[in-house]
């Protein structure tokens, strides 16, 4: 089964630092774990993304660290989250102060992406495969050919 990080994870006794510099997208979760967070610095609009995963964000608030704990932004980056968002990963944000916009359609485009993708599959599949079509004699409107054979025709 999946295991929970949010578990075994004590924020007090973090070390580390994680520097997300630019936009990432991924399919499935995006998980980042450190006692000091920043975003941002090349993009100023930093998206993460996910298809149909979770984006996890777990921020330390070990003080006794050399880094000040938590996340952080630079100066002058928005940052969005796209798709499904763990609920520690909007704490983290929420109590560092950084402001985030939060867009969950993430999943649902995957799942519009995935059901487009198997409709051309199965569109395909309908054209590759030998198909038979029968052709019947051609009816002429207001003709009765009783006894009349071939003397009505189809041009």
């Amino acid at each position: 089964g999946d295991v929970d990080p949010a578990a075994s994870l004590n924020p007090y006794t973090m070390v580390g630092q994680v520097v997300v510099k630019g936009s990432v997208t991924t399919l499935q979760d995006q998980t980042y774990v450190a006692n000091a967070m920043e975003f941002g610095g090349a993009d100023p609009k930093l998206t993460l993304t996910t298809k149909s995963g979770i984006i996890n964000v777990f921020a330390g608030q070990n003080i006794n660290h050399p880094i000040l704990p938590g996340v952080a932004t630079a100066s002058g980056t928005q940052i969005a989250l796209k798709g499904k968002v763990g609920k520690e990963a909007a704490a983290s944000f929420k109590l560092s102060g950084v402001k985030f916009s939060e867009d969950s359609k993430g999943g649902y485009e995957a799942a519009q992406f995935l059901k487009e993708l198997t409709g051309q599959k199965n569109e395909k599949k309908a054209l590759t495969g030998k198909a038979v079509v029968e052709v019947g004699e051609a009816k002429v409107p207001e003709c009765n050919d009783k006894g009349q054979q071939g003397k009505c025709a189809a041009n």
